[in-house]
């Protein structure tokens, strides 16, 4: 199984791989890093981190991640949804060929299509949105 990531271990990775290195995630507070986590992935690492043990643990074969997946795949598909970045800017951010992030992120956003089913709902986004309101 991939591995659990708590929200202050989400908000870490999602920011090294937004571009924030750990000098700079050092010298600002909880609230900046947030901020900045959100600008990039559209949602806190609150419900990031619910997400990726979603995809872990579902029932839904189509949206079951495997122990080779990486958060940065998740991280991936919510940048791209977020941004609408073409495949060359994200290429650059996550430092892999356009291919790789094309064939990636879909996938990703395939797999949380696929979990809308079981635990996707209006109650579940109204409370990741206003619940870690910006």
């Amino acid at each position: 199984m991939a591995q659990a990531l708590s929200q202050p271990d989400m908000l870490k990775v999602g920011l090294h791989y937004g571009g924030f290195d750990e000098h700079w995630q050092s010298r600002h507070n909880i609230e900046g890093r947030k901020a900045n986590f959100r600008s990039l992935y559209g949602s806190q690492p609150e419900c990031v981190s619910q997400i990726w043990l979603a995809l872990q643990s579902t029932t839904v074969p189509a949206a079951r991640i495997d122990a080779k997946t990486c958060p940065s795949e998740l991280l991936m598909a919510l940048y791209m949804l977020k941004t609408y970045a073409t495949e060359n800017v994200m290429s650059g951010v996550f430092k892999l060929s356009n291919k790789t992030v094309r064939k990636v992120a879909w996938a990703m956003v395939a797999k949380l299509q696929a979990l809308k089913s079981e635990k996707l709902s209006i109650k579940l986004a109204f409370i990741c949105l206003f619940t870690y309101s910006y």
